[in-house]
């Protein structure tokens, strides 16, 4: 698979509805294709996270390997994983809900150097990452492109 590069520096403009949840911030998009794959969540997901939260920053690809076992193998090597995790009180609110209540989520992440050199935003990573802590599933049924 080849990757194409560009260094377009793009202003990520949010909706009036999550205007006050994520705020806007400059992005580099390093991989052309990211316009292409449906990376970021659906707006349902795209929202900080409210549980406690843990960021693992690994230091090379064989941690990243190790931290996100047990998922498929990513050609080019996995960027980033989350493990949210619930807790007796929230699997009794999921099921009242009828949907995944998580309290606290674990992202295994890449650092910003090794991201940008696979050619990802790591900004836009990060949002993946907590899109799935907030609920949204490994199917990433309703994904958006980056901007």
């Amino acid at each position: 698979m080849k990757l194409y590069f560009t260094l377009a520096l793009l202003v990520l403009s949010i909706g009036s509805a999550h205007a006050e949840q994520l705020p806007a911030y400059p992005i580099v998009l390093l991989h052309t294709e990211a316009t292409t794959h449906t990376i970021l969540p659906p707006l349902e997901y795209d929202h900080p996270y409210k549980g406690k939260l843990t960021i693992n920053v690994v230091r090379n690809a064989a941690e990243m390997e190790a931290a996100c076992a047990g998922l498929p193998k990513i050609p080019g090597g996995r960027a980033s994983c989350a493990e949210p995790s619930t807790s007796r009180l929230m699997a009794w609110l999921r099921g009242k809900e009828g949907r995944k209540v998580y309290d606290s989520c674990v992202i295994h992440i890449r650092n910003d150097k090794d991201l940008r050199a696979m050619g990802w935003a790591p900004e836009i990573i990060r949002r993946h990452e907590i899109g799935h802590c907030n609920g949204w599933p490994g199917d990433h049924k309703g994904g958006r492109p980056a901007p």
